[in-house]
């Protein structure tokens, strides 16, 4: 493995995924931060892109559902059983993928990419139908990041540009109920 060029933890904190500039996706157990890291080996490597994988995320209601994206030679989002290390899913999305995120609300999943088109995509999740394309950028898409509560997006790229888009937006009303149960029931079950 070499020249990691992405990381991220999975939502149950079992597994780290690390991308490589050599087209490999290693999955490392969690434990390997407690043990001297010379010599670990990674529970499972995917190898199936062909170029490097930079954007890597995990889904948050599937914990062991890997997706990553490849270079500007591969343009896949591909989706893996971390379990299995079976790729379960591939899309060509035309484009190098530079960044992931799901939203949980939703069932959606977003990419962005660089040239030709620069764009983010929102895809429905599991059939990875295309819901929406944002086009602002001028240049390769960089970075991209969820806001706290998931409705936005902040997008940063090489025709140096910082971007805000609401992809997400929630029923704040539905929300509120929903946390109040939710606050409720997790209150009831610490009581002896």
């Amino acid at each position: 493995l070499q020249e990691i060029c992405g990381l991220a933890w999975s939502p149950d904190k079992q597994y780290l995924a690390s991308g490589a500039n050599d087209n490999c996706v290693a999955v490392w157990p969690a434990n390997i931060i407690s043990e001297r890291t010379s010599g670990i080996q990674p529970r499972i490597t995917l190898t199936e892109h062909q170029a490097a994988v930079k954007a890597l995320a995990w889904c948050p209601w599937k914990p062991n559902l890997l997706s990553t994206g490849g270079g500007t030679n591969d343009h896949t989002l591909r989706f893996w059983n971390a379990n299995t290390g079976n790729c379960v899913k591939s899309v060509d999305v035309v484009a190098q993928v530079s960044g992931i995120i799901w939203n949980s609300t939703y069932r959606e999943i977003l990419t962005s990419h660089g040239g030709p088109k620069n764009q983010l995509v929102i895809w429905r999740y599991p059939d990875i139908s295309r819901v929406a394309d944002l086009m602002e950028h001028q240049g390769r898409i960089l970075c991209v990041s969820a806001s706290p509560n998931n409705e936005m997006v902040a997008s940063c790229a090489a025709d140096e540009t910082l971007r805000i888009w609401h992809c997400f937006e929630v029923d704040h009303s539905k929300k509120r109920a929903q946390e109040k149960t939710q606050r409720a029931s997790e209150y009831t079950r610490t009581i002896r």
